[in-house]
C-alpha cells in the first residue's frame, strides 16, 4: 500500500511539474510575442555585417535598388524595404567626411528630388541597439502616386546603414507600425 500511495505521490508532483512547466512556456511566448509584436517577423542577415527582422509578407529581392545590401518586397501591395551600407572609407576617399544628421541631410535630398513633391513629415534622433539613428518620415508624390516613405540613418564607427521603406500613401497606417518595428531590429554583427 505504501509504495502505490508513494508511485501516487511522484505521479502527482511530475503532473504539477509538467503543468508549472508548460505555464511558464506559454506565458512566456504569449508575452515575448506581444512585447516584441515580432511573431510575424523573418530575420535576415547580410553576410556577417548585420542582421534585421523583416515582416513575412515582405519577400527577398534583387531588383528594387541595385546598390542595396538587402532588399525586400511586397509587389501586390506595392511596400518596399532596403538596407543601404555606405563605407565611410569611400565617403573619405571622395574627401568627405559627415557627420551623422549631415549624411541623414543627404538621403533626404537625394529621396525629395527623386520625387515630384516630398514634405517631411517629422524627424527624429534615437538610438538602435546602441547606435546613433535618425529617422525620417516623408510624403510625397512619385509618378502622380501619392508616397510615404520612412527612411533610418544608423551610424556604426565604419559605415553609414540606409533603413529605406516606401509604400502608397493609402496604405501607410496598414504598414507603419511594421516598417518601424523592423528598423528598430537592426543590429551591427561586428
Amino acid at each position: 500500500m505504501a509504495a502505490i500511495t508513494k508511485a501516487r505521490d511522484k505521479f502527482f508532483w511530475i503532473c504539477v511539474g509538467f503543468g508549472i512547466i508548460m505555464t511558464i512556456y506559454f506565458l512566456f511566448t504569449y508575452l515575448t510575442d506581444e512585447q516584441t509584436g515580432l511573431s510575424n517577423f523573418t530575420l535576415f542577415k547580410y553576410e556577417k555585417q548585420f542582421e534585421i527582422y523583416i515582416p513575412e509578407y515582405l519577400l527577398p529581392q534583387d531588383s528594387i535598388y541595385q546598390k542595396a545590401a538587402l532588399q525586400f518586397s511586397d509587389f501586390r501591395h506595392e511596400v518596399f524595404f532596403v538596407v543601404v551600407v555606405e563605407n565611410k572609407t569611400d565617403l573619405e576617399q571622395q574627401g568627405l567626411k559627415p557627420t551623422l544628421a549631415e549624411y541623414t541631410t543627404f538621403v533626404q535630398t537625394t529621396l525629395k528630388n527623386a520625387m515630384e513633391t516630398a514634405t517631411r513629415i517629422s524627424i527624429k534622433k534615437n538610438s538602435i541597439n546602441g547606435l546613433n539613428a535618425i529617422t525620417n518620415e516623408l510624403d510625397g508624390v512619385y509618378a502622380g502616386q501619392k508616397v510615404y516613405y520612412i527612411f533610418t540613418v544608423v551610424e556604426h564607427e565604419k559605415y553609414f546603414y540606409q533603413i529605406i521603406s516606401w509604400t502608397k500613401d493609402s496604405i501607410k497606417p496598414e504598414v507603419k507600425k511594421d516598417i518601424y518595428a523592423a528598423t528598430q531590429t537592426f543590429t551591427v554583427l561586428q
